[in-house]
């Protein structure tokens, strides 16, 4: 005798949209937007990305001419090279600002044992260098 399992009917699920239901205009907007949110979700998903040939095929639709759409690709990928080459320049200066930074705190150790002349000297030195490094920094930032 097989054993059987009862199980509860399935019940229907209703995917049609209501139609007796009436919606105040607060209501409507809220439907709408939250409708909009799911689209939205939905192609992002779908579209995270697109390619220059995608990006060609939309503006043929939009008549508008393919060597604008490939030209403005180039400029988008130069910018995005720039950024990164000034983001990579700026974390190499600060690492050498932090460099003569730490340099010249160890150097401080030792700067009762020398004489007031040279107290001086190491002094300006240390100041030349971290204004030089600083000014380097703050010039690589203005540029980008």
């Amino acid at each position: 005798m097989p054993l059987r399992h009862e199980t509860e009917p399935e019940q229907a699920i209703d995917t049609s949209a209501p139609t007796s239901d009436r919606f105040t205009a607060e209501e409507l907007n809220e439907v709408l937007n939250t409708a909009i949110l799911r689209h939205d979700e939905a192609l992002r998903e779908e579209q995270s990305t697109a390619t220059v040939q995608d990006a060609v095929r939309i503006a043929a639709e939009l008549n508008i001419p393919e060597e604008h759409v490939i030209s403005a690709a180039r400029d988008l990928q130069a910018r995005r090279g720039k950024r990164e080459r000034m983001r990579i320049l700026g974390r190499q200066r600060r690492g050498e600002f932090v460099s003569i930074l730490i340099m010249v705190a160890t150097s401080l150790l030792f700067f009762g044992d020398l004489s007031t002349r040279s107290q001086y000297l190491f002094i300006t030195l240390a100041c030349c260098l971290l204004v030089a490094t600083g000014i380097r920094w703050f010039r690589s930032r203005q540029s980008s």
